[in-house]
């Protein structure tokens, strides 16, 4: 069995590490707290440190328990109630005056929960909401454990991530239509092309019938180019090319992306020459489709580069407006293709699309919009950060702010923000555009999501949807938790594996450290347990640079 162990490069870091976590800072030690007095108070609330464990216990009524704590640093915090059998839990941070800053719920009986997030210097609140599923139940011990964390210290088993996802493929192929498709509400063409990503990147033997299926789906619903020439020249521009059938739903640029994302990736993998001409011509109507100065009048071209929606795309093909969603999809669909060797892009393709992604960038917000001078979310800034870093890395100048706003975004269950109203999506993109990054940054949301979406699989290998996202069903949760779960087994989209933005830290402490982080950790929990003053750590520190620097 494979423990994934992050790997902290660098010497030099390690101190670094230890201030972030807190402890040298004053974090305090882990104590273990017995309950005292009643927490079901909300004006009473338990006083702890952000470093500790507190034993509770739920009586027959299930009463909330409060908690209040001072963080003393900027500084991740890692809340944890452990699977209690019987019981389902749900946490709730807020901050002085009350206001809600994440929420994670167990969704089941006996399962673990938890919520981590970046904490400036504040006083916080804490919830921990009991439930007995079943009704009520007897007196029920639990633990809360806070803990200061770098984040760069949790290890999931390869081999349990492997299982989830290949449950999850399960349930997916038992959901597959006669037809060949994965249906999300609406969106067949999309679903399908979603699936075969996540079929296709596991190339799991028996699913190979389930593969070839979806492949069979998109063929039948190929438009041959001249199918409407010489009698509709009009709708043979909108629609040659097509993989989503001859009559698309006013999502089109949305279904026809997604598909030819996913053809992509299946032609990659297949060298099936036959699909590799029909994803060719689906590319063509994503570039003829592109608002430029080159897009046809018979689709309301040419776009004057002046205006706000040049470079982008919108939900038809003849859209003359653009916004960053729909962009963002066809932008990938286009490089996949290109690097699958099924077309080639004309320079303007993505010089052009940068022009309208760059206008989406808010620099008082520090992030991308959906359209230009529009509203942002966590999603519409995940798109533009990866997109902006598949086309160009960091030779943009503000694409580093964007990826600032992912840190600062962690990913959380249930929460109603309107930041990430619509999780799976953020997290989708999110995921991808923090590989690229790498280095910490990836590690540190691979920390969060990994762990957190291995909570939330459902005994049949489903995943919930939330928020604004339970319109288009499990199939399409599942998918994406899918596609998000591959990356933490280090397997990215063909597409993404040789670009890397990550600067690489130089001189002669440039060497990476397999075992460093365990030694952390072990540090912090002794000099937590024994009470250390911050000179004695200080030391320890000292130790543990010189031993490394003997090896």
């Amino acid at each position: 069995m494979i423990l994934r162990r992050r790997v902290v490069p660098g010497l030099a870091r390690l101190l670094g590490l230890l201030l972030l976590a807190g402890v040298a800072a004053g974090a305090g030690e882990v104590a273990a707290f017995k309950e005292t007095e009643a927490t079901d108070d909300p004006e009473k609330p338990l006083r702890v440190t952000a470093h500790c464990d507190v034993a509770a216990t739920v009586n027959e009524e299930a009463r909330t328990h409060y908690f209040r704590f001072e963080v003393q640093a900027p500084t991740f915090v890692r809340i944890t109630v452990p699977a209690v059998p019987g019981l389902k839990f749900a946490l709730i941070l807020r901050d002085r005056e009350g206001k809600e800053l994440g929420r994670d719920e167990t969704g089941g009986a006996g399962r673990p929960g938890e919520l981590v997030r970046r904490l400036e210097r504040a006083t916080y609140a804490l919830e921990v909401r009991p439930e007995f599923p079943g009704g009520a139940g007897a007196k029920t011990p639990f633990r809360v454990q806070l803990r200061q964390t770098t984040l760069l210290d949790y290890g999931v088993p390869d081999e349990q991530i492997k299982a989830a996802i290949k449950k999850g493929l399960s349930y997916l192929a038992a959901k597959q239509k006669p037809d060949g498709s994965f249906v999300i509400p609406g969106h067949p063409h999309a679903g399908t092309g979603l699936a075969l990503m996540a079929f296709v990147e596991e190339d799991l033997p028996e699913f190979k019938t389930t593969v070839e299926k979806a492949v069979g789906f998109i063929e039948r619903s190929y438009v041959k180019p001249g199918t409407y020439l010489p009698a509709d020249p009009e709708t043979e521009a909108q629609t040659a090319g097509a993989l989503i059938g001859k009559e698309p739903n006013e999502r089109f640029m949305y279904e026809q992306s997604i598909a030819t994302l996913g053809m992509a990736v299946y032609v990659h993998h297949s060298r099936d020459e036959a699909a590799r001409k029909m994803l060719g011509e689906a590319a063509k109507l994503l570039i003829r489709s592109q608002n430029t100065a080159a897009k046809p009048e018979i689709l309301n071209g040419p776009i004057d580069p002046k205006s706000g929606d040049f470079g982008g795309w919108r939900y038809l093909p003849r859209h003359p407006n653009s916004d960053l969603s729909v962009s963002g999809w066809c932008i990938l669909a286009l490089v996949a293709s290109e690097m699958a060797g099924a077309t080639t892009l004309p320079t303007n393709v993505i010089q052009d699309y940068m022009a309208f992604c760059r206008r989406c960038f808010n620099e008082k917000l520090g992030a991308y919009t959906y359209q230009p001078d529009g509203e942002w979310t966590s999603t519409t800034n995940s798109v533009g950060v990866l997109t902006t870093l598949v086309c160009v890395g960091l030779k943009c100048p503000v694409v580093g702010k964007g990826v600032q706003r992912l840190r600062e975004d962690l990913p959380m269950w249930e929460t109603e923000t309107v930041g990430q109203a619509y999780p799976f999506y953020y997290w989708y993109y999110a995921s991808r555009a923090l590989y690229v990054v790498g280095g910490d940054d990836w590690l540190r949301w691979e920390a969060v999501i990994c762990p957190m979406l291995l909570r939330h699989q459902n005994d049949d290998g489903s995943w919930d949807a939330a928020q604004e996202e339970k319109v288009l069903g499990e199939g399409y949760s599942t998918t994406t938790a899918i596609l998000i779960l591959q990356l933490c087994r280090g397997r990215p989209p063909f597409y993404l594996q040789r670009l890397t933005v990550a600067p690489k830290v130089e001189g002669p402490t440039n060497y990476t450290c397999p075992q460093c982080v365990a030694d952390i950790e072990a540090l912090l929990n002794a000099a937590a347990r024994d009470g250390l003053s911050s000179q004695q750590l200080i030391e320890q520190i000292r130790q543990l640079i010189r031993r490394y620097r003997g090896k």
